[in-house]
């Protein structure tokens, strides 16, 4: 409930139904995976695609951790998993990934990948009250790494 803004089980609810029906807008359309801790199979992060153009066979990654679980590796692990379903299960031909400029960890985990820089968009987020730069990497079908 807590990931997907909900004050109650009958928005949650909502959220499911949305969900089941593949929710979309126009030609885009998301999907996510969540993280979970295999102890406690408490949620701890995820990671998907977002901005899915289907027609254009393109999506945009994401993804996000609890502070307390990075430097594992856990997100490598997934976004291996994550990429190869893409590219495979969704048919893309390119995965597009929005960093921001600071955000070191991240940039090397796309690296890792075979993610390529392609260029600054200036302003692109406002993060409280801050207007911040984020790079765009992308990586094609053709360029990953098996």
């Amino acid at each position: 409930m807590d990931f997907l803004g909900c004050n109650n089980i009958t928005e949650l609810q909502e959220q499911y139904t949305r969900y089941s029906l593949d929710l979309s807008t126009f030609n885009r359309k998301f999907l996510y995976f969540f993280i979970r801790e295999k102890s406690t199979d408490k949620h701890i992060g995820w990671c998907g695609f977002h901005t899915w153009y289907t027609d254009h066979f393109r999506a945009e990654i994401g993804y996000a951790l609890d502070p307390k679980y990075h430097r594992q590796g856990l997100m490598s692990e997934a976004l291996s998993v994550i990429l190869k379903f893409g590219f495979g299960s969704m048919k893309l031909h390119r995965v597009e990934a929005l960093v921001g400029s600071q955000n070191i960890a991240s940039k090397k985990l796309l690296k890792k990948y075979g993610f390529k820089y392609e260029g600054l968009l200036r302003e692109h987020y406002n993060i409280n009250g801050k207007n911040e730069d984020s790079e765009i990497h992308s990586l094609l079908k053709t360029e990953q790494i098996k």
